[in-house]
């Protein structure tokens, strides 16, 4: 194989004629079967860092400007940024690693008051992943239900981005020892960064009164907790149920 073969009219994935640098009927761009190592390096490297570079624009948006990632994904600007899924999934797996890496999954007793075998700590530990991502169901839902004027793809990346946000600031906790009084104190402002970041996120995304908002604002703050508790049960009753 030569460097002659990115000369070749006809693609070479589908043998469609070519009339530009990509097929117009697979995508594939114009090139040569086998390229230089320092191309296909450059490449590699390229898309790693290209992908990289999508996830922390998209990290920004959602830390530092409540609800414009939504704005953007709601206008359809998909190219510079992750999908809401995609970078929800990336910060849980961060913040689950290093709940691991704490001991969250093995040290002392999941349940106050219950010291369970280690077969049941191992289930918990692997279906914690599974069960996290229900979590921002329970946003979406309550937003279907009191906001059904707005489109339910809306309500989704809204419910990711936001979720987003709670586990990033949430995860600094995992540091915390539960019987500190420092977890109380970052509780508290966990909580009050929260609502603020949900008022300023949700009047940037969706126009109504603000009597509205409010009330929807403390209704959606408040399935937080609520999706917690729910999907903690479910948990430990998966866990009890396969261990």
């Amino acid at each position: 194989m030569t460097a002659q073969d990115k000369d070749t009219n006809r693609c070479l994935n589908c043998q469609a004629e070519l009339d530009g640098q990509f097929c117009s009927q697979c995508g594939q761009a114009r090139t040569a079967r086998l390229v230089p190592m320092k191309d296909w390096m450059g490449d590699f490297f390229g898309s790693f860092f290209k992908l990289d570079s999508k996830l922390f624009r998209t990290m920004k948006r959602i830390l530092f400007q409540p609800g414009q990632a939504t704005v953007d994904f709601g206008k359809g600007q998909r190219i510079p940024y992750s999908g809401p899924a995609r970078v929800y999934i990336i910060v849980s797996a961060i913040s689950i690693a290093l709940m691991t890496l704490q001991g969250a999954f093995s040290q002392g007793p999941v349940v106050p008051g219950v010291q369970p075998d280690a077969d049941f700590q191992k289930t918990v530990q692997f279906l914690f992943p599974f069960i996290n991502l229900l979590s921002p169901l329970a946003t979406v839902v309550l937003l279907a239900v009191f906001q059904r004027e707005f489109y339910l793809q809306l309500h989704v990346a809204f419910s990711l981005h936001y979720w987003t946000f709670l586990v990033a600031i949430c995860t600094p906790m995992i540091f915390i020892p539960p019987t500190s009084i420092w977890s109380l104190v970052g509780f508290m402002v966990f909580f009050v960064i929260a609502a603020v970041y949900l008022f300023l996120a949700h009047r940037r995304v969706y126009v109504m009164p603000t009597l509205n908002r409010i009330g929807i604002c403390g209704i959606i703050l408040m399935s937080v907790p609520m999706a917690t508790i729910l999907f903690t049960a479910l948990l430990f009753g998966l866990a009890a149920w396969m261990s």
